[in-house]
């Protein structure tokens, strides 16, 4: 077991999977057994400022996407 509770070998909590193969059930059993968000192509920037506050949210806390949000 690694820090954080995590497990040696799982992504770190700042990992996005991106794929355009969405309808590939390998692909959605591996971002749900991990809870990594799968961002899937073609996406726009508004998806992937979702994705990525999303992310941010999950490593740091609500806390610091609206301390982010508010110098943008």
């Amino acid at each position: 077991m690694a820090e954080g509770g995590l497990r040696d070998n799982d992504p770190p909590r700042e990992f996005v999977f991106i794929s355009g193969d969405i309808l590939n059930p390998q692909v959605h059993w591996l971002t749900d057994s991990s809870q990594v968000p799968l961002l899937s192509k073609p996406f726009d920037m508004a998806t992937l400022d979702k994705v990525l506050d999303q992310v941010i949210a999950r490593r740091f806390g609500n806390r610091h996407v609206a301390a982010v949000q508010r110098t943008t």
